[in-house]
């Protein structure tokens, strides 16, 4: 299996554990040379984010086989996730982006950025972008959303554990 980058990597290895498959991960350096080697039949699954394979699993050219997520990909409706095809160890709900500032950012300023990013969130064109990429827009607050990195870091805790990926230094 291919891999593209260390997340990628603990995914399919919790997988791989899981399913008693045996596979050996190939490591690339990112999502187009490893669908490059997975369509020519160099590697048999890769982890593709949905923007990068959907239009090859529409045509054919790629079986979409599980979505890491915990709801299938609108864009992908018949591509079961993990969970459903009874991988309950493969429970990672995805990643998220954050804007930040510097800690000591002025409140008024800080206020300023969090409204104009929601009035950009929340444009019709940027909807749809983000709808078409399957991004979730999730608005959270500083303290809430110091909550989740606190939850996604155990979650992380747990697949690294289960995966037994050794990060060498």
């Amino acid at each position: 299996f291919g891999t593209t980058g260390l997340g990628p990597q603990v995914i399919l290895e919790v997988f791989n554990k899981s399913a008693k498959l045996g596979m050996l991960n190939v490591p690339y350096k990112g999502e187009a040379p490893a669908l490059t080697d997975l369509l020519g039949g160099q590697i048999d699954l890769a982890l593709l984010t949905v923007a990068t394979a959907r239009a090859h699993i529409q045509r054919g050219t790629l079986t979409g086989l599980a979505v890491i997520a915990p709801a299938r990909a609108p864009s992908l409706p018949g591509v079961p996730t993990f969970q459903e095809q009874g991988f309950k160890e493969v429970n990672w709900t995805g990643g998220w982006y954050a804007f930040m500032a510097p800690a000591k950012v002025p409140a008024d300023v800080a206020a300023r950025l969090v409204k104009e990013l929601h009035a950009i969130g929340e444009d019709a064109g940027m909807r749809k972008t983000m709808d078409d990429l399957n991004i979730t827009v999730n608005w959270m607050d500083g303290p809430e959303f110091a909550g989740a990195m606190k939850h996604d870091m155990e979650v992380w805790r747990t697949l690294v554990q289960t995966s037994g990926v050794v990060i060498e230094r």
